[in-house]
């Protein structure tokens, strides 16, 4: 009877230990959603907009492996962004151009074909359509590569490719997640503020990392 007593009191305090810890957790993650969210805007500015977009977004992404990756961080958020903004700034820059650049010829073909009722033409406007499809799951493997994997500017423009066709499972779960954030926005724009785009990479990297911890085990 006493040890049953013991055990309800023990029961009892850890379950509020765990509540405790998934309160902070959840505290973490919006404290640290809103600030990544605030610095990703500001260090498109200090870029002038145009430079600034693609250094911002790869430094969102490794901040964010980094903080999934050092749970236990000594190291400031806003220090860290800093210092990795710009360490990569050059570099990111043309990676991502470089990937913009099909893509921007793929909206205008997909804007071109869609007036079209021929058969052969709305053919090749639901190709194009499905290419462009894939060329935007393609992107966050780009910036989850980067923030992975020390390639050299050849790897990063082809790997990404390549691994997001053995990915499907992981691809099908990023689509889902990013339909639900979707939702939530469109239904409670009040979260816009702490969802934008921080939550994005969040999941993405959740969803990822032990994938590209996997490939990287295989690479070495």
């Amino acid at each position: 009877m006493v040890k049953s007593r013991i055990e309800k009191v023990f029961y009892m305090f850890s379950s509020v230990d765990t509540l405790g810890k998934i309160i902070v957790s959840i505290f973490s993650f919006v404290v640290n959603a809103f600030v990544l969210n605030v610095l990703f805007v500001v260090y498109i500015l200090i870029g002038g907009i145009l430079l600034g977009f693609f250094p911002a977004l790869s430094t969102l992404f490794i901040t964010v492996r980094f903080l999934f990756k050092n749970k236990e961080k000594k190291e400031s958020i806003i220090r860290f962004y800093n210092k990795s903004y710009f360490s990569s700034f050059w570099e990111t820059n043309k990676i991502g151009y470089m990937y913009l650049l099909p893509g921007v010829l793929l909206v205008f073909a997909v804007i071109y074909f869609a007036p079209y009722e021929h058969i052969i033409i709305k053919i090749v406007y639901f190709i194009t359509l499905f290419i462009f499809s894939i060329y935007l799951l393609v992107f966050p493997h780009l910036f989850m590569m980067y923030s992975h994997f020390e390639l050299s500017f050849k790897q990063y423009l082809k790997e990404p490719l390549m691994v997001f066709f053995i990915s499907l499972r992981e691809n099908i779960m990023l689509v889902l997640g990013y339909i639900v954030i979707m939702l939530i926005s469109y239904n409670y724009p009040i979260f816009i503020p702490l969802l934008f785009p921080s939550s994005f990479v969040f999941l993405t990297v959740f969803i990822l990392l032990n994938h590209y911890d996997k490939l990287h085990e295989n690479k070495t």
